[in-house]
């Protein structure tokens, strides 16, 4: 077990981490030689109206380095698309933040950069690897529309899920997700025989996120199970809806690598380590809905303080690629 491992793993799996004290202003010569490259390629997963608003923040921080955001909305396809472009020698980008399942695949291609974080400024509990760092994370949550479940009758744990009262009254992503994360703490017998009592609660499965937070929001379901960034857009909108942990937190870490041949590598860390201080975490959070639970100025790291986090560690992170097709028998074979 790594240094890393030891300092951020609890006998039950990941636990909620205190965040970092990173200085507010990145090394002298980094700026410097970022604003000599004047911009940076960002490969990322949000649509282009959130992306303006970190390409805002961004740029006013640092007027000197233009941040070029490229959108790759279906997170499956960043890796093999990087993949391509490296093979055929396409320029692409600088900097890619996707899931470490992927991150390892590429680090196996050799298509990404190891860099000395600690020169960088960058706070080592977020580094797990040379060629990775934490910068945004996926916090499963509990959803309840407020006009039809009060406060004090939302369940607070897995179990309370599977009360007779809640059967056909769910809302949940057909895709398994959730689970393959859960499993990283319960382990995967006791995950998939807590999966097959979710599924024989007969909850409405939905192809997509956003489709399972919009029938607790519009009232036809009262609870559902969601990602905590795609529901929070309904919050601030006003929505009937309230979001929650449970006992146990199912999280899964995004990570930031610099291509190997990044044409604005300089500039690819100070974005890097933008998104890993207090000012940029906040900026990509408001913006994403994604917090750096590494960063104690967001509010993922927040509401995760003093919480059972479930989470694959990094060295392990292509293991949910291996749980979910097995997951999704279990759903479709409710």
């Amino acid at each position: 077990m790594t240094h890393w491992m030891r300092s951020n793993l609890a006998a039950a799996g990941l636990m909620a981490v205190l965040g970092s004290a990173q200085a507010q202003t990145p090394p002298a010569d980094l700026l410097a030689a970022a604003q000599k490259e004047g911009e940076v390629v960002w490969y990322e997963t949000s649509v282009p109206g959130v992306a303006d608003k970190i390409r805002a923040a961004f740029d006013a921080k640092f007027p000197g380095v233009k941040l070029r955001h490229v959108s790759v909305p279906n997170a499956e396809q960043m890796g093999p698309r990087l993949l391509q472009e490296a093979r055929t020698g396409v320029p692409s980008a600088d900097l890619v933040q996707i899931s470490a399942d992927q991150i390892a695949n590429m680090h196996k291609r050799q298509i990404l950069a190891d860099v000395d974080w600690g020169k960088v400024g960058v706070d080592k509990k977020m580094v797990p690897a040379a060629y990775a760092v934490a910068t945004s994370a996926t916090v499963v949550v509990l959803m309840a529309n407020t006009k039809q479940v009060p406060e004090a009758e939302r369940p607070k744990t897995w179990n309370a899920l599977l009360d007779p009262r809640w059967k056909g009254k769910m809302s949940a992503w057909a895709n398994p997700y959730s689970f393959a994360l859960l499993a990283s703490a319960w382990g995967d017998a006791d995950a998939r025989a807590y999966l097959e009592k979710f599924a024989r609660q007969d909850p409405s499965l939905f192809p997509a996120p956003a489709a399972s937070v919009q029938a607790v929001v519009s009232g036809d379901l009262p609870l559902g199970v969601g990602l905590s960034h795609i529901a929070q857009h309904s919050v601030d909108a006003g929505a009937p809806l309230a979001l929650s942990t449970l006992d146990v937190v199912p999280v899964a870490v995004n990570y930031s690598s610099v291509l190997a041949k990044a044409r604005h590598p300089n500039a690819a860390r100070l974005l890097v380590w933008w998104l890993t201080s207090a000012d940029g975490a906040r900026a990509y959070e408001q913006a994403t809905k994604r917090g750096n639970i590494y960063v104690d100025a967001t509010e993922a790291a927040k509401s995760l303080k003093g919480k059972q986090v479930s989470a694959w560690p990094f060295e392990k992170g292509d293991a949910i690629a291996t749980l979910l097709p097995p997951y999704q028998a279990l759903l479709r074979n409710r």
